[in-house]
Parts: C-alpha cells; sequence; structure tokens
C-alpha cells in the first residue's frame, strides 16, 4: 500500500529535518577540529634557552614567531638563518616544537675569550682570533694587546701585522701562552712585542717573560709560583721570568697594615 499525500509529506519533511540535523552536526564536528588543531598545533608559548648576552626580548623579535602560528609548519632553517645573521654571537639556533603548543628555542652562544681594542672601541674576539663584533663592556675576557692593529673586519683576524711570517710567530706566542694551565684566569695578554711578552693574572699578578725563546718551560716556571703560598694574600705581585736560565723573580706588594692591625698583634 503506498502512502497517500499526508503521509509523503510527513515523510519529506523527516527527511529534511534528517538532513539538515546532519549538516549542522557536520559543522559542529569541523570546527571542534579546527579548534582543537588550532589549539595543539600552533604556537601558544615560546621558551627561550641558553641566552646570555641577549636578552630574551631581543631574541624573540628577531626570531619573528607570534603565538597563533602553525607550530609544525615553521620554516626553521630560515629562521635559523635570519637569527644568525642578525646576532653575531649566535653560534647556532635550534627550534624545537614541543606537543602540545610549546615551542623551545635552544641558544648556542659563541666563546669570545679575547677582545681587544681599536680607537677607543672594543670588539670581541673568539678562540681563533676572528673578531665576531663590538662590545659595549668586555667583562670576563682577556685583554689581548696585539702590535699596531691597522683594521678590524668581523669574521676575520685583526689586521696587525705586516707579513705572513709575523702573524704566525704573534698567533703561535698567542696560543702557547692561553693553553697554561692558568690560562683561564690570565685578564692580560700583552704581545705588542715578541721580544717583552707580558701577562697579567688574576688582574694583578703581572708576568714577564720576555722573548719566545723557551716559552713553555717559563710558563711552566710561573705556574709553580702561582700555585704557591708566595703570593697569599699579595695585592699585586711582578713575576720575572725573562731569562730561563736564571731563578724566577718574584717581587710581592702586600696590603698596607692598618694601626688596629698593628695593636691587636702587639696586644696579641
Amino acid at each position: 500500500m503506498k502512502p497517500n499525500g499526508k503521509a509523503w509529506k510527513e515523510i519529506n519533511v523527516r527527511r529534511v529535518i534528517l538532513i539538515v540535523l546532519t549538516v549542522i552536526l557536520c559543522e559542529l564536528a569541523i570546527l571542534s577540529c579546527a579548534t582543537t588543531v588550532k589549539r595543539f598545533c600552533t604556537v601558544g608559548e615560546i621558551d627561550v634557552e641558553g641566552e646570555e648576552r641577549y636578552s630574551e626580548e631581543m631574541l624573540l623579535e628577531g626570531l619573528g614567531v607570534e603565538e597563533g602560528d602553525w607550530l609544525y609548519f615553521l620554516d626553521t632553517d630560515a629562521i635559523r638563518e635570519r637569527m644568525l645573521r642578525s646576532y653575531p654571537f649566535l653560534l647556532d639556533v635550534e627550534l624545537r616544537p614541543s606537543f602540545p603548543s610549546l615551542l623551545r628555542v635552544v641558544i648556542t652562544e659563541r666563546q669570545t675569550p679575547w677582545y681587544i681594542e681599536m680607537s677607543g672601541e672594543y670588539y670581541a674576539l673568539n678562540e681563533n682570533l676572528l673578531v665576531i663584533d663590538r662590545v659595549e663592556d668586555p667583562e670576563g675576557m682577556c685583554a689581548l694587546i696585539l702590535p699596531e692593529v691597522q683594521r678590524v673586519i668581523a669574521g676575520s683576524v685583526p689586521a696587525f701585522a705586516e707579513d705572513e711570517t709575523e702573524l704566525r710567530k704573534t698567533l703561535e706566542i698567542i696560543d702557547t701562552v692561553r693553553s697554561a694551565s692558568y690560562g683561564k684566569r690570565m685578564t692580560e695578554v700583552d704581545v705588542s712585542d715578541r721580544r717583552n711578552i707580558r701577562l697579567v693574572v688574576d688582574g694583578k699578578f703581572t708576568v714577564k717573560l720576555g722573548n719566545m725563546s723557551e716559552l713553555d718551560y717559563k710558563l711552566r716556571q710561573v705556574e709553580t709560583v702561582l700555585e704557591s703560598d708566595r703570593l697569599t694574600g699579595a695585592e699585586s705581585a711582578v713575576i720575572t721570568a725573562e731569562n730561563p736560565e736564571l731563578p724566577i723573580a718574584v717581587s710581592v706588594k702586600m696590603p698596607p697594615v692598618l694601626p688596629e692591625d698593628t695593636e691587636e698583634s702587639q696586644s696579641s
């Protein structure tokens, strides 16, 4: 028995309602999926690790990534190259997406043990004496006094030598001196005259090494003094090891004795 006109009408209405409900549910499902994807696949938080020389705010500005950007579709290579160009003291930048919405930025900074001064400005050098960039405050770096510096170009050794032989000899001295066991305690290395090499250790002990002759031996002799108790409590000292054939000479300056200290020692 076929349905009459009224029955067909009711069936059609039900079908329309079912279709409408299906469309609405599909749209809600799509919206829910989109919301979930946006929540878990876009940048919600950025964490910067390893920064010392640059502030986090400065690095975030150069990063060029904002909250809401797609986390897993970032052009990490392009971002890395841009960061390295913008910040000379960065050695490497690694971007690590972390579920659900965290972007970790791991910074590796260049080691700059040296600095030089030219025309009243300071320039940081890496371990290979390549100029990295100009710095306002060289605190924590060792002053390197070279023969008259002619020019400073980022990415190159400061131009101070007239020929390759002179450059090689000076670099050999620097390498030998820095390899001493107390190399990291040095606050100044003066190789402006290879016949009168001079160091400053701990900011207060001046070491006179003379020329390049038996430099390793002289550095070891200085080490024995630095590790002994001869400098205990010293305000400053001059350690002379210029002639390897003569005993090392040490001139120590002790801090002045205050009157109350004298009275206490007499009373005891």
